[in-house]
């Protein structure tokens, strides 16, 4: 039984940057390596939008930091490659 609930909609200045980073990230996603937690990604036009369910506290916070950082990168590289803020 999952306790535990987070939703998030991350949202881009720019859809194809939001479909770059959302097709980067779903491999991990689709992986479903955790046992303690669920996570689903959805994109919508300049929106990702991030579900996880987890079983305690611990489970969410470590499944919502791994995509965080994910997502952190590819942002962190798209500012650097193109020297424009997301």
């Amino acid at each position: 039984m999952m306790s535990c609930y987070l939703e998030l909609d991350i949202i881009f200045d720019d859809k194809h940057l939001a479909k770059a980073i959302f097709d980067s990230i779903i491999p991990d996603v689709e992986k479903k390596l955790e046992k303690r937690s669920e996570s689903n990604f959805f994109l919508e036009g300049n929106k990702i939008c991030l579900k996880i369910s987890a079983r305690d506290n611990t489970a969410l916070k470590a499944s919502f930091n791994s995509y965080l950082k994910q997502i952190a990168l590819c942002v962190n590289i798209e500012e650097g490659l193109y020297g424009r803020k997301c």
